[in-house]
């Protein structure tokens, strides 16, 4: 079987619109201060 640039297209295109993706906020916190690529952050008990 052969398929052709248009074919492999639409497969593709097919592919992207069934494709589903969740996401959910598991925590949520407050960057309190950036310096020197340093980040504090205040309200995230999960991050190490």
């Amino acid at each position: 079987m052969q398929l052709n640039s248009t074919e492999i297209a639409e497969l593709i295109k097919k592919r992207i619109e069934q494709f589903n993706v969740s996401s959910e906020a598991r925590n949520e916190g407050t960057i309190v201060a950036v310096t020197d690529g340093i980040i504090r952050i205040h309200g995230l008990a999960d991050v190490m």
